[in-house]
Parts: structure tokens; sequence; C-alpha cells
């Protein structure tokens, strides 16, 4: 290869290393939006941080109103229903929540004990005759 031709070689190189350069993102030159857009949003930040300080706290309103019954926020019970979330007291029997709570706990692993050894295979129709069977003892009990 003749120096000439050697030269020019070189002479490309170097161009599309150039080219290379303009084309990398890394090596742009920063552009002059940027500081401005740096300045504005410390002073958006600096705005928040003073609403903050000034405006007073207002709690976060949901959808639904609170309930009156159990006092949390859900879509509203049907009228004349009640919450099944409600807290329950009878003083007359000594039954608190926590004790309805434990006794359908209690219930619930029953079901699914028999449910398993006995292979039921329509859950539904069980719990509609438990359902049954048990309204019908309440209702024939007494002391």
């Amino acid at each position: 290869m003749n120096p000439e031709d050697e030269k020019h070689a070189q002479q490309l190189i170097e161009a599309l290393k150039k080219q290379n350069q303009m084309m990398n993102p890394t090596t742009l030159p920063k552009r002059a939006a940027e500081p401005l857009m740096n300045e504005t949003q410390a002073l958006v930040d600096a705005a928040a941080v003073e609403s903050i300080k000034t405006e007073p706290f207002t709690p976060v309103q949901g959808a639904f109103s609170e309930c009156p019954q159990c006092g949390m926020m859900h879509p509203p019970v049907k009228p004349g229903t009640r919450c099944p979330n409600a807290k329950v007291e009878i003083k007359e029997a000594g039954i608190k929540d926590e004790d309805i709570n434990k006794f359908l706990a209690d219930l619930k692993n029953i079901a699914v004990s028999q449910i398993q050894s006995k292979g039921i295979k329509d859950g539904n129709k069980l719990f509609k005759h438990l359902t049954l069977e048990i309204t019908k003892l309440l209702e024939g009990y007494s002391e």
C-alpha cells in the first residue's frame, strides 16, 4: 500500500470515529434545557414543602362514607341488614365478638376436616344443609 492510500485510509478512519462520537449518546453535549428543568423542579419542590407547612392537614376521602355500624369505609349495606363487620356483644348471654369468631373458626376447621375425610363433592349443598340444621337447633334450644 502506498503512503497516499494509507493517509487516505487514516483520514477515513478518523472521519468515522468523529461520526461515531457524534452519534454516541454518552458524548452528546448537555442540552441547555436541563439546567432550566432542574431549577423548575427545585421551585416546585420548594412550593410543595411550603404548602405542607402552611395548609392544614385534611384526611383522604374514600369513595364510600364511614359505616355507622362498624366504623369502617366500605360499600353501604342494604337497608335493614346488619353490617358483617359490626362488633357483637350480648351482655345477657356473656357473648362477645371474639367468642363468636372463635366458634366460627372452630366450625370452619371441623367442616373442612369432614369435607376432606368424607370426600364431599358439593360443598354448597352441605352448607345449605348445615345452615338449616343449625337454625333448627337454635330455634329448638332452651335453657
